[in-house]
């Protein structure tokens, strides 16, 4: 019989991770909005929204230096997040805290951060697709718990003036993307498509966005995934994958 929970090591990032078998798991979108994510002297307070298994935050560790907070509403992540933050040794950087982001002014203060990033929910919960899958695999891949305005609204409330919003979702979304960010005096200032073959339109857009300033839009160049004929962008994605994928170990 099958355990309920694997261990995986990620050796680019030197990173071990527990994933629930029975639970959402982790994507590309992940390792790709992680690796988008800007890191400079200027990220001081980084709020997560939605973490599941911290993964985000752990692979952030890498490179960033500054605390982050995680916010997850399902109990189950909570657990298995704060297990995954004290495998890597992470406690005194990352906090997982476990309420629902809707309820943010119960725990912190207007203004509190420079950096907000997340892998929100992306499927509107009246998605037919989306209705066989579990409960947890629901909240958080579809807007079951909170839609898109009510991510953004809250992401402004926790930003820093000039603060930075950096996130994923599915590319056929970007007109809302774009009049949901303006509503809340948000600029887009960099994007960058995501295509899984060479041919075709983009699947997912990789969105950073400034808080009460306008700026130029810098497009980054396209990154391909799971094609013959990749050409990717980002450095040993597909063997950091592979490795991901294949050093599974039952706990």
């Amino acid at each position: 019989m099958e355990k309920p929970w694997s261990l995986y090591h990620i050796p680019a990032y030197n990173r071990h991770l527990i994933q629930g078998n029975m639970h959402f798991r982790v994507s590309a979108d992940s390792f790709l909005l992680s690796q988008f994510f800007r890191v400079n002297r200027k990220c001081k307070s980084i709020l997560e929204i939605g973490t599941g298994t911290a993964i985000i935050p752990i692979l952030l560790s890498h490179s960033c230096i500054s605390k982050i907070d995680t916010v997850e509403i399902q109990e189950c992540m909570v657990e298995l997040a704060r297990k995954n933050v004290t495998l890597n040794a992470l406690d005194e950087q990352i906090k997982v805290h476990c309420f629902d982001i809707l309820e943010i002014k119960k725990h912190f203060a207007t203004e509190s951060f420079t950096h907000v990033l997340s892998n929100p929910p992306y499927f509107e919960s009246t998605d037919a697709c989306q209705e066989k899958a579990s409960e947890g695999v629901r909240v958080a891949k579809s807007e079951t718990l909170f839609d898109f305005a009510k991510f953004i609204q809250v992401s402004h409330y926790a930003l820093k003036s000039h603060g930075v919003l950096t996130f994923i979702h599915r590319s056929e979304y970007l007109e809302k993307i774009i009049s949901t960010l303006n509503r809340y005096h948000f600029h887009i200032s960099r994007l960058q498509f995501v295509y899984t073959q060479r041919t075709g339109g983009a699947k997912m857009v990789l969105v950073e966005a400034i808080k009460g300033e306008v700026t130029q839009v810098k497009i980054g160049e396209p990154i391909y995934l799971n094609s013959q004929n990749a050409m990717l962008r980002l450095d040993d994605f597909e063997s950091l994958e592979s490795a991901f994928e294949n050093s599974k170990i039952q706990i």
